[in-house]
């Protein structure tokens, strides 16, 4: 296909794609496997702690955390993670992304758990019950995680969250939390995040590094001209 016929966003993600390779090229050039994925995973992360304590939280605290998709290994340790501060009292509420079918069998209900089950479950063994659990319906999009940002965003402002804790992956930091900020024009959310140490060969990383790039050079420039897609 020309470049003639091709969408705009193939084109840009295209010179996206051409830019980050001869950056990861210029900066991780002669790096061995292990100093590579270091490296990688550096400039990926992000990380924005609570640095004081807060004085405890009441039943009807407005902070909340939200834990990004992923498969269940990553997951599992997200999972453990914000069970760890909700422990703290970081927060109360815990927003969960929504995901629509069926996972491993569950012996106690004689069926399949659906991956929303199988994530209260898990929850549950962190220590959080039901009731502080909300699973968010984020429409489907080709860009999912500034997608999980507007709706979350959105969802926070509507129940006047003020402070919105975000768990991912080390190497989703950057972007996500790139994302969140986007959605946050007004500042009105006081936004954390907090990076597990999910395993990530070199390839998912210069992945990673390129769907950061097409964020920054296309999705959000986009987005501020109220285009969206």
């Amino acid at each position: 296909m020309s470049t003639d016929h091709m969408p705009p966003r193939i084109i840009i993600r295209r010179i996206s794609a051409v830019l980050v390779l001869l950056q990861a090229l210029f900066i991780f050039g002669g790096c061995e496997a292990n100093t590579l994925r270091e490296k990688l995973t550096e400039r990926l992360s992000r990380k924005q702690h609570l640095v004081k304590e807060p004085e405890g939280f009441s039943t009807d605290s407005p902070d909340a955390f939200y834990v990004l998709g992923g498969d269940q290994n990553d997951l599992k340790l997200k999972i453990k993670e914000v069970g760890r501060l909700y422990a703290e009292g970081k927060a109360r509420k815990v927003f969960f992304l929504h995901r629509p079918g069926i996972t491993e069998y569950a012996p106690k209900l004689g069926r399949n758990y659906t991956n929303d089950e199988w994530a209260a479950e898990h929850l549950k063994m962190e220590g959080i019950p039901a009731d502080d659990i909300e699973f968010v319906l984020v429409p489907s999009a080709f860009f999912s995680t500034f997608a999980e940002a507007r709706a979350v965003s959105s969802l926070a402002r509507f129940l006047g969250t003020r402070r919105l804790i975000l768990v991912t992956s080390r190497h989703h930091t950057a972007r996500t939390l790139n994302s969140f900020s986007q959605c946050n024009h007004d500042g009105r959310l006081d936004l954390y995040i907090y990076g597990t140490e999910t395993e990530a060969d070199a390839f998912e990383l210069i992945a990673e590094l390129l769907k950061l790039s097409t964020y920054r050079l296309l999705v959000f420039p986009l987005d501020r001209l109220g285009i969206r897609f």
